[in-house]
């Protein structure tokens, strides 16, 4: 888990967002 938490520190402001937006679309799938 802090692995993961530290490499979201390493994202750019763009991939951050763009992970988002791929969770986001993946949940709205889920429902």
């Amino acid at each position: 888990m802090r692995g993961e938490m530290f490499s979201l520190h390493l994202f750019t402001p763009f991939e951050a967002g763009k992970m988002g937006s791929v969770l986001l679309m993946a949940a709205e799938k889920h429902t």
